[in-house]
């Protein structure tokens, strides 16, 4: 025993003179030493703790089947599918230059006496616009100058029928006779004249019927819609003149009325402002260096898509070739302009009291939409849509739910217990993505038929990180 406490007691000797004599030859270096040890022991405790608590971090999220249908939340098992990208740029609806806008305009000088359009109304070419009476000098004029001509044109050949008995034994009948079938054919060529003096005043082939027939003046005529015929449009008509074909292409919408009843009117002055909505004009909007990909799509006989709406709430249409791009450049905001043409759809068609059609087109003019041009194809990729994905930093995730379905544990609520589905945080790459959807490398830890969580994937981050969602979230790895 007591050779026990003697080798304690040498021990306790040699370890506090080491020490004596440490701090006597270096004080500061083996106070340094010291601290060293203590702060490194407090690093390696810092450091444990924090690998535990990433240990802790959350990576599974179980979501109850209420908070399922509080987020709507949908699931889908992902496949492969071809993808196209594309360049998108925006763009406005405009009308047609040269056949959307018609404005009408009068040839004759008159009294408005009745109005038959209103503004909104569905019109064809033959529809009636206003009755006018007739107070111009110039056309009550080439009328009776038209019916004095008929008059002498009956005379001569009244008389030419009196003397063809005796012309025939010669003398001075047969004189008269030649003189008269002169006269006659003078007489012809100038009603001819009058007939189309009237034309061009403003009267219809039927008017001037009207006026060989029954031998009076007219004194009120109807102007009509004018005559739609492709991308031409000959003027005002009367309501005598037949309605073209009922098609698309024939009907327009009144869109100002610049007449009223007792109004006066002069030749040229503007009856009404007409527009033909049926087919459109889509105005791109590029800059120069999206240009070359726009010829390319042309070149290689390929299509653009049209984007309708906004997000979540448009749609698509597709197979527009470029019509043409603009030989200029907008000087402020520098882009380059190019067209489609877009066929418009009847939205929705109403009649009033009266009979006046109302139409309305789904397509207007002021719209904007977004052209998508494709550039390449890609085939079996990963296609997810931008709301299963969510992006903190550098880092992208989707969730996929697992194959186990569990009884959630509703938070604040011991005793009651929700079927639900759980979820797991899955990191991917993204290879592409536009403003719908977003093109997801396969060589990830997500696969083909996963079945992952196609929207919300944001409040899925959000309830993971609280430990929310209707469940709570650990950090445990769950078997697939």
């Amino acid at each position: 025993m007591k050779k026990k406490l003697s080798l304690i007691v040498a021990c306790l000797l040699i370890f506090g003179g080491g020490f004596l004599l440490g701090f006597l030859v270096r004080p500061d270096g083996f106070i340094d030493m010291l601290f060293t040890r203590i702060a490194g022991a407090e690093t390696d405790q810092q450091d444990t703790g924090d690998d535990k608590a990433d240990e802790e971090q959350p990576n599974h999220v179980e979501v109850s089947a209420t908070a399922k249908q509080n987020l709507g939340l949908r699931t889908k098992r992902i496949g492969l599918s071809d993808y196209t990208v594309s360049l998108r740029v925006p763009g406005v609806i405009i009308e047609k230059p040269g056949f959307s806008d018609w404005q009408v305009s009068t040839t004759v000088h008159g009294v408005v006496t009745k109005v038959y359009a209103a503004r909104g109304q569905a019109v064809r070419p033959g529809d009636p616009l206003v009755d006018v009476q007739l107070t111009g000098e110039n056309l009550v004029a080439a009328q009776s100058d038209l019916l004095a001509t008929l008059q002498r044109i009956e005379v001569t050949n009244a008389e030419l029928k009196r003397i063809a008995g005796l012309a025939e034994q010669g003398g001075v009948a047969g004189k008269l006779q030649l003189q008269l079938e002169y006269d006659g054919k003078r007489l012809a060529a100038q009603r001819d004249v009058k007939k189309q003096e009237l034309a061009v005043r403003g009267l219809s082939a039927a008017q001037i019927s009207q006026i060989i027939t029954r031998r009076k003046l007219i004194r009120e005529l109807t102007l009509s819609v004018p005559h739609f015929r492709g991308t031409q449009i000959s003027m005002p008509v009367s309501n005598a003149t037949a309605r073209t074909e009922n098609t698309e292409e024939s009907v327009f919408t009144v869109e100002a009325l610049e007449v009223f009843p007792g109004k006066s009117i002069l030749p040229g002055d503007d009856l009404c402002h007409l527009a033909n909505h049926s087919v459109l004009y889509i105005e791109g909007q590029a800059f120069e260096k999206e240009l070359d990909t726009i010829a390319a799509m042309n070149q290689r006989g390929r299509t653009a898509s049209i984007e309708f709406g906004t997000q979540g709430a448009g749609f698509v249409r597709r197979g527009f070739p470029i019509v043409y791009v603009d030989n200029s450049v907008d000087e402020e905001s520098q882009v380059f302009r190019f067209y489609l043409s877009l066929k418009n759809d009847v939205l929705q068609e109403t009649a009033d009291q009266a009979g006046n059609r109302y139409r309305s087109w789904r397509f207007k003019p002021g719209q904007r939409v977004h052209v998508v041009v494709p550039i390449q194809e890609l085939t079996d990729q990963l296609i997810l849509p931008n709301e299963a994905v969510v992006q903190e930093g550098a880092n992208a995730f989707v969730f996929r739910r697992l194959k186990m379905t569990k009884h959630v544990h509703v938070a604040g609520q011991p005793h009651v217990h929700d079927h639900g589905e759980e979820y797991e945080r899955v990191p991917i790459h993204i290879l592409h993505q536009d403003a719908k959807q977003c093109v997801v490398s396969r060589t990830g830890e997500l696969k083909v038929r996963d079945r992952i969580a196609i929207n919300n994937a944001y409040q899925l981050l959000l309830a993971m990180k609280s430990g929310s969602g209707g469940g709570h979230a650990h950090p445990h790895p769950h078997p697939h």
